[in-house]
């Protein structure tokens, strides 16, 4: 009975997966509306058989947007933190699809020691809930070798490539100089900003950053951060969508606690860009969009 049992409560989700598989995402790489079914399951079935700490729900938006990444882009995806490799396995399974490399970066060992200051966070959409973060928190069960265990059962292991260590240490020599998409779900701001300073430089023009702590006040400030942008990056800071619950999974859907950065070439942006102009802006009259004279609007 609890396959049936697992199918009826899997019912009121049915309308998320028809407007994943019903999506554009995937057509350049000839992956059409069956294959994304296929895989939306091969997902759905995989979270009953490994803990995680993200949902399916999310690994979807991840893969839909993998599956948009245009195809002559060359580059890998990156995952930072992965627990027990479920994501990892969801992951896999598209990179193997359209081709592409997909980078492990895990300690194996749990989260390091937190910095001054970072232990305590409040949930920042619900400020009666705080986490403590801890060393050694989402150690990996069997190390580096369960996960792989993991992936071999319920993903695609030969797209993969482990990565361990500290991000500190892994990530300045991870063998990769092009990337197509990071997925962070590091915890604490300190890894976040070592994913950030090794990573962000290999990120193609246009490609995003995902992160699994939109909620976290820590997390979110860095992509705001000036000083640290232009003294570590030579770069402006990039800011953050999603703020709080995370954009949503697609237009018109709920929430995904999933938030992220886009990479924008802001030379290009000043030089091709156009400005945008608005009531009170320099250059709208020059628009010929009109404007309040005496209390009215004259165009």
């Amino acid at each position: 009975m609890r396959p049936v049992i697992r199918r009826i409560r899997e019912l009121p989700d049915l309308p998320f997966v028809l407007r994943f598989v019903g999506r554009s995402s995937g057509k350049e790489y000839g992956v059409g509306y069956w294959q994304k079914w296929r895989l939306a399951r091969r997902i759905i079935n995989n979270s009953y058989r490994v803990r995680s700490g993200s949902h399916w729900k999310q690994h979807l938006k991840l893969v839909d947007t993998i599956l948009g990444i245009p195809k002559d882009w060359i580059g890998d995806v990156v995952e930072c933190g992965c627990y027990q490799g479920a994501s990892s396995a969801s992951l896999s399974i598209v990179c193997a699809l359209v081709g592409r490399r997909l980078f492990i970066c895990d300690s194996f060992a749990g989260l390091p020691e937190p910095e001054e200051g970072e232990s305590h966070e409040i949930y920042s959409h619900d400020q009666d809930f705080y986490y403590i973060w801890e060393k050694g928190e989402f150690t990996s069960v069997g190390g580096q070798q369960g996960v792989r265990q993991v992936i071999q059962t319920l993903g695609e292991i030969e797209v993969c490539h482990f990565v361990a260590g500290y991000f500190q240490d892994s990530l300045p020599t991870i063998p990769t100089e092009d990337v197509v998409m990071v997925f962070e779900d590091a915890d604490l701001a300190s890894s976040v900003r070592d994913c950030l300073q090794y990573l962000w430089p290999k990120l193609h023009e246009g490609a995003r950053f995902y992160s699994h702590e939109p909620w976290s006040i820590h997390v979110v400030s860095l992509f705001y951060d000036k000083s640290w942008w232009t003294s570590v990056l030579g770069d402006s800071p990039p800011g953050f969508h999603g703020s709080g619950q995370g954009v949503p999974f697609f237009p018109g859907s709920e929430l995904s606690f999933l938030g992220y950065a886009e990479k924008i070439n802001f030379d290009r942006v000043k030089k091709q860009g156009r400005k945008l102009v608005h009531h009170g802006s320099s250059g709208y009259q020059e628009g010929g969009r009109g404007g309040f004279v005496d209390g009215k609007w004259r165009t």
